[in-house]
């Protein structure tokens, strides 16, 4: 189907010095989400779509492009009928990006019945598109994820949604195969559990393999948490569950691989045995089996409920990796809007080298994905809201952007008057509070599994420390929980 392309806006940044940071911000009459993106030598592609709710609740896909010079660029891509969005994105071998999305051939609804690519140049122009309906008895498809080629070709999940013989809704993952023209090769139905309810998050080729790892929900019975993998040749072979021990992954999101087995999975969770029930951004180091070989937990005070976005980490090298969280403030008219992110800087060891935080007092924003830069920085983007205007926002940091933690005491940033040492410990465990609210404290200890270690109810002078053995526990990676009041502060510590 041939359809109309708006070019919206062409303009130049000021005072931009590539290398550095910067920052774009531009008004838009309608809401806009850029929810996926890659870049190529000559600059940054993003993609998403913009909702008119003044005109029958359409979406319309909508693409930007931001030059190495600081210009950009912006499209609709209007369909003669019918609504329509971008989710994912891959940059090709010519500099050209290849686009995945859903249309719905209805002006109303959220009823997306094809799957939709596009070959999009960097001047937002269409060169080649497809568009496949699902197979039956399939009517809905949501949620497209894109992998990196396998020997040239595209891997592209998209979840697709049946009424079973109950007349309930489930979903099921469907995979295809695409050549860099957008053809599709072959394609496959992986069937979840009775009534599971499949909802992919991040598709990836396997270092060193032609295999695949999804991480999603739905391909165990109790339709939690897991990450799933697939052969070259498309065909759905195992599972395994995400951590079901003291912290429970609410969804998983994005991964990296270090090496053949070796990887870091970005999750939002929540601690079963907390009352407060926060939810914890986290960052886990595993193997392909999910067995939990390091976690990096980012629950302060003053970071409380702040959870990964959409895409939240990026690998530039072992020693540089970018992992974006955000928090909630309001429920909006126009939905869950944010003014507050907080980055870190890691290494592959979950080492913390750095944090950044933004927060603005003229606008709401929120944070959809991350990706990397040319020059080792990176590049967070989504939407934001200045006073009742709709606006797309895009921010560049560097890696010197990042400032050093006063206090890190191994993956763990110390602050508000508490600190933990030595870490790792053979013997004694110290946990030093300092100006604490209420003298009143409650400090627990629980292995990987859960399983409640010890609990301690004490009334503390000012400045105390409290000292407990652990040279019962067994080598491995605990957490411990200091509840002082209100204020939960939680973090891990290595017993050798």
């Amino acid at each position: 189907m041939r359809r109309h392309i708006i070019l919206l806006l062409i303009c130049l940044i000021p005072n931009i010095v590539w290398g550095q940071g910067w920052e774009i911000c531009f008004t838009q009459p309608d809401i806009t989400n850029l929810n996926a993106g890659d870049s190529n030598e000559n600059g940054y592609y993003f993609f998403g779509k913009v909702a008119k709710p003044k005109i029958e609740e359409n979406n319309v896909a909508y693409a930007v492009f931001v030059n190495n010079d600081g210009s950009y660029k912006c499209n609709y891509y209007i369909p003669e009928s019918g609504q329509s969005y971008f989710s994912s994105a891959l940059c090709l071998e010519d500099g050209n990006a290849f686009v995945a999305g859903l249309k719905n051939p209805s002006s109303y609804g959220d009823e997306y019945k094809q799957i939709w690519v596009a070959i999009i140049n960097q001047d937002l122009e269409i060169v080649e598109e497809h568009t496949y309906p699902l197979p039956d008895p399939y009517f809905l498809a949501h949620h497209v994820y894109i992998a990196a080629g396998i020997q040239g070709d595209i891997i592209l999940t998209v979840a697709v949604r049946k009424v079973n013989l109950n007349y309930s809704v489930n979903n099921d993952c469907m995979i295809c195969r695409f050549d860099v023209h957008g053809n599709m090769l072959e394609s496959k139905i992986a069937v979840t559990p009775f009534l599971g309810h499949v909802n992919p998050r991040d598709l990836s080729i396997m270092r060193g393999s032609e295999n695949m790892m999804l991480m999603s929900s739905g391909f165990n019975s109790s339709g939690g948490q897991c990450v799933s993998y697939f052969d070259k040749d498309l065909n759905f072979f195992s599972h395994h569950d995400v951590l079901d021990g003291r912290l429970v992954a609410e969804w998983i999101n994005s991964s990296i691989w270090l090496d053949n087995t070796h990887f870091l999975m970005s999750a939002m969770m929540y601690d079963r045995y907390s009352a407060d029930e926060k939810e914890i951004a986290a960052i886990f180091k595993c193997d392909t089996t999910l067995a939990l070989l390091d976690t990096l937990i980012y629950n302060r005070i003053d970071t409380a409920d702040y959870t990964p976005s959409n895409r939240a980490l990026q690998y530039v090298n072992d020693s540089t990796i970018y992992f974006a969280t955000y928090h909630e403030t309001f429920w909006g008219i126009r939905g869950e809007m944010y003014n507050s992110v907080v980055m870190m800087l890691i290494d592959k060891d979950l080492n913390l080298l750095g944090t950044k935080r933004l927060e603005y007092d003229d606008r709401v924003f929120r944070i959809y994905h991350m990706q990397k830069t040319h020059d080792g920085g990176c590049l967070i983007y989504g939407n934001c809201m200045l006073g009742d205007q709709n606006a797309v926002y895009i921010k560049k940091l560097v890696r010197e952007d990042f400032i050093v933690p006063l206090s890190v005491d191994e993956n763990t940033e110390i602050c508000h008057g508490i600190d933990v040492y030595p870490n790792p410990t053979t013997d004694v465990l110290n946990i030093s509070i300092n100006n604490v609210e209420n003298q009143e404290v409650v400090v627990s200890v629980c292995n990987v599994n859960g399983q409640k270690m010890l609990e301690r109810k004490l009334s503390l002078p000012d400045n105390s420390t409290i000292k407990i053995d652990v040279s019962s526990f067994e080598n491995g990676i605990y957490f411990y929980d200091v509840l002082n009041g209100k204020n939960s502060l939680r973090g891990k510590f290595i017993k050798d």
